[in-house]
């Protein structure tokens, strides 16, 4: 009857009401559900960090570290830092610094918050494509896949801060595809330049984005070619902006032919040494202890990938992922190294995937399972996947002490530790500004110290990596081996540091690229140089689980280990014979005065104003790179 009809739809209509409620009131329990079990992990993993915050420095933190104090000094790097690195690493330490304190744990703690929001945008991501329990994954998994020794994830890498733009350009770039500003669209672009501008492999990102844009911007109403003509130059120019602006201050600072040399010239010689032959067994070398510890993890990202192919609602992102994903494992292949950090900036899309992985796993329960029940045994899947990954790593990630999980990561012989100790020597001996060189590959002593280098040289690394065909290992000279090693030596010689921290092949094989201490013809020159102008003050001895220093009068005779550093001290007249310890008086240059050919010379080492480098001087360079 038609009363009753219209009763009927009176009474449903408050009932559909309170359904909708209902449904509303319980997914803002589930959104707030999800951001409780995200702070719980990035609680979790950050209590893991903070066990490690004292690790200390390897030697990129302590090359990036030196090269943000260098800048908080209005000093920029390139004419008082040699480097292949891009200057927004420095940058980026920079600010770190100025936030939490110019030391080691400082930069960690630095590592510790750049960390947990990655995590948070990778959530965020996720959600955005699937839904809450695909973030919780993602970000459960990248934090414990990030913090793993496998990748060296507790020191603080270039890697970690190249993801946090690229991570969150990518996502900001799936909002502007929905919401169509030009502005999302201009940020998105800043912070992937942004990635680049800190390491050149964050250059492969720029490609995913573009490439992501061009595929899912037309399949959005209204399409028009005008507004996308607009938002491709915004996003075109958020990309250029930030390396525009580096190059405008370098030309404005006179050191643009340096800047271009190093970064481009020089490290694009430096990537080209591996043939593509060698790669895939490089790859497996590096990538296979990276797998074993969190295998469980990897094979949900490569469910996650499959079910791209099967799953409704990866397929609907099925262009985003894969890009991601392929970008991604580009972004790690520059030069065929795959040194173990690389990986780094791998993990976002494998986090992703694995989160996608979890989420198509539940879809394949019964329907019967409500979706409570399959929220919570798609989070017992996450949660089983990374106690096994964090118990395969127990004892570096809750046992070992700071000291213990540096050896522990990169061998007995590295003095990572022991350099805390020297540098405090140093800065104890010497006034700020004296001038300091460290013979080897050991430039965190500069920063512990606070004291600048006598040279642009601070690795003695980038002087022989050349790849041994015959046995897979980076030996030999490269082109421009023997020419750094005279201007490090002039720079050394006419600079005069008040100390000398000295390590050789033979004493410490880890500062060392591998060679024999014959090849070096900087050795033979620092062995005269030493003897007439300069005389032990300290000797670090390094046991396979301890060290021993001996300083002052205890520091001369033999070392007892067969690892060993040797600290320098600058004759002065009452200590040498005539003249030849006066540290007024420049020594006698035993070295040649002209520029090396083929590297910018510095003179702000040795003088308050730097020529402007003329635009022949890499072309000597790129010819002997020829051949590589």
């Amino acid at each position: 009857m038609p009363g009753k009809h219209r009763d009927s739809k009176q009474w449903d209509q408050p009932i559909q009401q309170q359904r909708e409620k209902r449904f509303r009131l319980q997914k803002s329990h589930a959104e707030r559900g999800a951001w409780w079990f995200l702070l719980a992990i990035l609680l979790f993993v950050a209590g893991i960090r903070y066990h490690l915050l004292n690790v200390p420095m390897e030697r990129d933190e302590g090359e990036y570290a030196y090269g943000a104090q260098l800048l908080l000094q209005g000093l920029l790097p390139y004419q008082h830092l040699y480097s292949m690195k891009l200057p927004g690493i420095y940058a980026a330490y920079a600010v770190v610094l100025s936030i939490f304190g110019q030391t080691h744990i400082g930069v960690h703690a630095g590592l510790l918050l750049i960390n947990s929001v990655t995590s948070i945008l990778i959530f965020l991501l996720a959600r955005r494509l699937i839904n809450s329990l695909t973030g919780l994954a993602a970000a459960g998994s990248f934090a414990v896949l990030s913090v793993s020794q496998s990748v060296q994830g507790v020191f603080a890498n270039a890697e970690h801060f190249v993801i946090l733009p690229a991570v969150a350009g990518l996502l900001l770039l799936l909002i502007a595809l929905e919401k169509r500003r030009w502005w999302l669209f201009f940020a998105s672009g800043l912070l992937l330049g942004l990635g680049f501008i800190i390491k050149q492999h964050g250059i492969a990102f720029i490609p995913a984005g573009v490439v992501i844009f061009l595929t899912q911007y037309p399949g959005s109403r209204p399409f028009s070619w005008k507004l996308l003509g607009w938002h491709a130059l915004a996003l075109c120019s958020g990309i250029l902006l930030p390396y525009a602006v580096t190059c405008i201050v370098f030309l404005v600072s006179g050191s643009f032919g340096q800047f271009r040399y190093w970064t481009f010239e020089y490290s694009r010689a430096y990537i080209s040494e591996i043939p593509l032959k060698y790669a895939l067994a490089i790859f497996a070398h590096y990538a296979t202890p990276i797998m074993s510890v969190s295998w469980p993890l990897w094979i949900l990202a490569y469910i996650g990938l499959s079910a791209t192919l099967w799953h409704k609602e990866a397929r609907k992102y099925r262009a985003f992922l894969l890009l991601f994903t392929l970008f991604s494992f580009l972004a790690i292949c520059p030069g065929f190294i795959f040194r173990p950090h690389y990986f780094v900036l791998l993990l976002p899309a494998a986090a992703v995937l694995a989160g996608v992985g979890v989420s198509s796993l539940t879809t394949l329960l019964p329907s019967r399972v409500p979706p409570r029940g399959q929220c919570s045994i798609g989070l017992l899947i996450t949660g089983l996947a990374l106690a096994f990954t964090l118990f395969q790593q127990r004892a570096f990630l809750f046992w070992m002490s700071p000291n213990d999980a540096s050896r522990s990561t990169y061998g007995a012989d590295s003095p990572f530790s022991e350099t805390l100790e020297i540098a405090d020597y140093i800065r104890s001996h010497t006034r700020e500004d004296d001038l300091v060189a460290v013979i080897g590959s050991e430039p965190e002593i500069y920063f512990y110290s606070g004291r600048r280098a006598a040279t642009g040289y601070v690795y003695t690394y980038t002087m022989k990596e050349d790849l041994d065909l015959s046995t897979d290992t980076m030996k030999g000279d490269h082109s421009l081996s023997l020419e750094m090693q005279e201007q490090m030596a002039r720079e050394i010689e006419n600079a005069q540091p008040a100390y000398i921290v000295y390590t050789d092949p033979t004493s410490l094989p880890s500062s060392w690229p591998p060679s024999r201490a014959s090849d070096w013809q900087l050795l033979k020159w620092i062995k005269r140089h030493k003897a007439q102008y300069y005389t032990r003050v300290g000797l670090v001895e390094i046991f396979s689980d301890k060290s021993h220093s001996r300083w002052g009068a205890e520091a001369p005779g033999a070392p007892r280990s067969k690892w060993w550093i040797e600290v320098l001290k600058r004759k002065t007249p009452e200590t040498s014979d005539g003249n030849q310890g006066d540290t007024s008086k420049k020594p006698e240059n035993t070295l040649p005065d002209a520029p090396v050919k083929g590297i910018p010379a510095n003179n702000l080492l040795l003088q308050n104003s730097c020529p402007i480098i003329g635009e022949g001087f890499a072309q000597k360079s790129l010819s002997r790179h020829s051949g590589l």
